[in-house]
């Protein structure tokens, strides 16, 4: 069914929204946002999230932010579909990323299969993005337009195993291979997390124990 986004934040009037510690599941839309849809002057705000399933038919499978400032942090965003972004779609905002992640195929039908930028700044930290696909346009996991902040000295590229593509200062290898497990560590706790919410509910908690690796 159209949920319309599960949450949505619409008007001119400046408002905060700020989500922790939840999880955002097969929300669906026909307009942008699957998951959240914040249309408003003010401060959208993830912390501790899973954005995972969630269906837009315009931009932002998972997360479409119009917001004066998007904070994301220690979000994860898995397998989401949109136009453009699939995971998140952020136009004229202050975009802050930090130890996140946009993995396991999220989609976009158009530009930005884990994230589109458009028309505002944006610092990523640590930031994931691995195994993402924009299947009709450019960028298949970012997608950045007019963000005049980013810096591509600063991005980090890897492929769909976690393999490090992008060239490493000598001296910095070490951090990157600590990064790296980091990396698969929190994959791993993610796809755990993931198998009990499905089985839990059917043989009860503490019932099923679950092992990724």
């Amino acid at each position: 069914a159209d949920l319309d986004s599960v949450f949505r934040k619409l008007g001119a009037t400046t408002l905060t929204l700020d989500l922790a510690s939840l999880t955002i599941r097969n929300g669906t839309t026909a307009n942008g946002g699957g998951a959240v849809r914040f249309l408003t002057p003010g401060a959208l705000r993830l912390a501790d999230v899973v954005v995972d399933g969630n269906a837009a038919s315009l931009d932002g499978g998972g997360v479409y932010s119009a917001a004066t400032t998007t904070t994301i942090e220690r979000t994860a965003f898995t397998g989401n579909v949109g136009r453009g972004g699939g995971g998140l779609f952020a136009t004229g905002s202050a975009v802050a990323i930090a130890d996140s992640s946009f993995t396991a195929s999220n989609v976009a039908s158009q530009d930005g299969g884990a994230l589109a930028l458009v028309n505002g700044s944006a610092t990523l930290t640590r930031v994931r993005v691995i195994g993402n696909t924009a299947s009709g346009g450019q960028g298949g996991g970012l997608f950045a337009s007019s963000v005049p902040e980013m810096n591509p000295k600063a991005v980090s590229v890897v492929d769909d195993a976690g393999n490090l593509l992008s060239s490493t200062p000598e001296g910095q290898a070490q951090g990157a291979d600590t990064q790296k497990l980091q990396y698969v560590q929190q994959i791993e706790q993610l796809y755990t997390r993931r198998i009990l919410d499905m089985i839990e509910p059917l043989v009860g908690v503490g019932n099923v124990k679950a092992q990724v690796s």
